[in-house]
């Protein structure tokens, strides 16, 4: 009985010698795995960072060109650059 259970225990010690190193080689792979996995999320998640900035100025600066050379403006630019004055126009109430 007594060698039994010294065989039993041998081979549990002898089946954690043999697999534990492969049991870490593949914990050790996985761990590789998931930390790329992280590691290219994060570089995505700057490249569409740096995208959307990008585009941003790119759409900013197109609209300040329109709105710089829209003829609307182009007024707005002259009556500031002679000084007039908005008046009110007089309100007519009968013909005219």
């Amino acid at each position: 009985m007594i060698s039994l259970e010294v065989e039993q225990e041998t081979l549990t010690v002898r089946m954690i010698k043999e697999t534990l190193p492969s049991f870490a080689e593949r914990l050790k792979d996985a761990l590789v795995i998931r930390e790329r996995r992280w590691s290219d999320d994060i570089e995505r998640h700057r490249f569409a960072t740096a995208g959307l900035v990008v585009l941003g100025l790119v759409s900013g600066g197109y609209e300040v060109h329109v709105w710089q050379v829209w003829d609307a403006t182009s007024g707005f630019e002259w009556c500031l650059g002679t000084n007039c004055r908005l008046t009110a126009m007089p309100i007519v109430t009968g013909p005219v």
